[in-house]
């Protein structure tokens, strides 16, 4: 198979979609254990009714009829995202004899259209009241799924979805063979103060209501919607409180035990969204782990990195690369290949040679 992003070729969303039903119609579900598949379809199931955007709705997808299977992979998708990020990730891996599980986080990817006048499209996603019963909830379920999995687990997340990994390795330290962090987010980016603010104002009264549109690229969301990119536009500050709550848990597990999994990072040297000084100090408190690998993309790599809906009109010369260490490294536990990093940073030493 050729690179994800030749224009000539069928949509991914589309090559999504028939994979998911040709596997309906031929796979046997044998290829997997019967309590994997339950477990799955019932949480499919609870989000019958939410009304999700395409390419926000909970995706499987099982390898080929005649590839042999290896094992399942978990992805999670980013803040404000849906599973769409890491279709063509998980298109290569399931020729590469994985099932796929693509699950959508609590709240996120409500269909626009569906709304009632006035309603926001944001008001499902979860806040610092709420988190333990949205996102760590979710987290402990599907570790439930992949404990009924059949041959070797692998999981990944980017951004809050690689908060979600973190949590799952940290809440089953055995269940995971290999875990791929994109960009994890610990904290915003921008230096203490601007830290220190940000979890302020989202939990003040009133203040915590207030709009924030979403990424670099919040002004042609509108735009990127049309274009097939699925997510929401705008949160609230509460939102935002939600998931640093979420993301301090972490910190507090890891302050007390290690993640045992072989792991490799990947992040931004300058990622305009995610704190890269808390991912070097994840590096950091792993030292001497030698099956965790890290790495540094270019300066100019943007937050949002993983598929071409969310980067309309623009080159992605990192996403080839990007794709095929994400795919060695799941499939075949082959680290990201470096060079050696012009930077300060005490954990972050070497940049990705994609």
């Amino acid at each position: 198979m050729k690179g994800i992003t030749g224009s000539r070729r069928m949509p991914i969303a589309v090559r999504i979609a028939a994979t998911c039903l040709l596997a309906a119609l031929v796979q046997p579900l044998a290829a997997q254990s019967a309590g994997l598949d339950s477990l799955w379809q019932a949480y499919v199931d609870d989000l019958a009714g939410e009304n999700l955007q395409r390419g926000c709705s909970p995706v499987r997808i099982d390898p080929p009829p005649a590839t042999a299977r290896r094992g399942v992979a978990l992805l999670y998708h980013g803040f404000a995202a849906c599973p769409q990020e890491w279709f063509g990730i998980a298109e290569l891996l399931s020729a590469n004899g994985y099932t796929v599980l693509l699950p959508v986080l609590p709240g996120h990817g409500r269909e626009y259209r569906y709304l009632e006048e006035g309603e926001n499209p944001a008001d499902g996603l979860p806040d610092s009241e709420n988190w333990q019963d949205t996102y760590a909830a979710l987290a402990v379920r599907l570790n439930t799924v992949m404990a009924n999995a059949s041959g070797e687990r692998v999981i990944g997340g980017f951004s809050l979805g690689g908060a979600m990994a973190i949590f799952a390795q940290l809440d089953a330290p055995d269940l995971y063979e290999r875990a791929l962090l994109v960009a994890p987010f610990f904290h915003v980016a921008g230096g203490p103060v601007v830290r220190y603010l940000t979890t302020v104002l989202a939990e003040t009264p009133t203040i915590d209501q207030m709009q924030v549109r979403f990424g670099p690229l919040a002004r042609t969301c509108t735009e990127r919607q049309r274009a097939g990119w699925a997510g929401l536009c705008t949160y609230q500050l509460e939102h935002f409180a939600g998931i640093r709550a979420f993301a301090e848990n972490n910190e507090r597990l890891l302050a007390e035990k290690a993640l045992q999994p072989a792991v490799q990072i990947v992040v931004g040297e300058d990622d305009p969204v995610v704190s890269v000084d808390h991912i070097d100090m994840l590096t950091v408190r792993h030292d001497g782990k030698p099956d965790l690998h890290s790495c540094l993309l270019d300066e100019d790599a943007p937050h949002v990195l993983l598929s071409p809906e969310e980067n309309p009109g623009k080159e992605m010369p990192w996403l080839p690369g990007l794709t095929r260490g994400a795919v060695g490294f799941l499939a075949h536990g082959q680290f990201f290949p470096t060079i050696a990093a012009d930077n300060r940073r005490e954990g972050l030493t070497k940049r990705c040679r994609l």
